[in-house]
């Protein structure tokens, strides 16, 4: 039933180039998330006290700063911020500029995270469009990279992408 489609694997390579070679300036998303991260590898701790100044995304409870959003993306981001860290350490990087205002450890960060979320994403629409109706699997892959609000959120901190969402017949309006 889950068959593959001809060309999936260059077609998804082509929407990884397009859709996650952007780099998207630092936000609030970032710093909250990558606080709570750091927070987790290095203290083993859920508050971001040392990090509560930078970001106003946050939640001030029984005398302790919280990251305000949900942990998942956090806890994606946790290996590749530890091994960032680790790589700095070894290259004897001092840099002062935390994590998420270097360029390329926060588009890392976000690839690694929300970026992998929006391949599987796109894989398993295709495989599912391919089971439905041989033949659409990559027009729907594309259509739904590309064409949607997932290819942004794909680099970004959001999780949007790959925070679990409610079915549709579930949803109030």
């Amino acid at each position: 039933m889950w068959r593959s489609y001809p060309r999936e694997w260059l077609l998804l390579s082509l929407v990884a180039i397009a859709a996650l070679g952007v780099i998207n300036p630092p936000n609030v998303q970032d710093i909250t998330r990558i606080s709570l991260s750091r927070s987790l590898a290095e203290r083993g701790s859920v508050d971001i006290d040392p990090y509560h100044r930078l970001t106003t995304d946050r939640a001030f409870y029984d005398g302790h700063w919280y990251s305000d959003k949900a942990p998942g993306l956090s806890l994606l981001a946790l290996p590749t911020v530890e091994a960032l860290r680790g790589i700095d350490a070894l290259r004897g990087d001092d840099n002062p500029l935390p994590i998420w205002k270097r360029v390329g450890h926060i588009w890392l960060i976000r690839v690694l995270t929300s970026g992998i979320g929006l391949l599987a994403a796109a894989w398993l629409l295709g495989r599912a469009a391919e089971a439905l109706r041989p033949g659409y699997a990559a027009p729907v892959v594309i259509t739904f990279a590309l064409g949607t609000i997932a290819g942004p959120l794909g680099v970004s901190a959001f999780e949007h992408v790959t925070g679990p969402h409610a079915p549709p017949d579930t949803v109030s309006v």
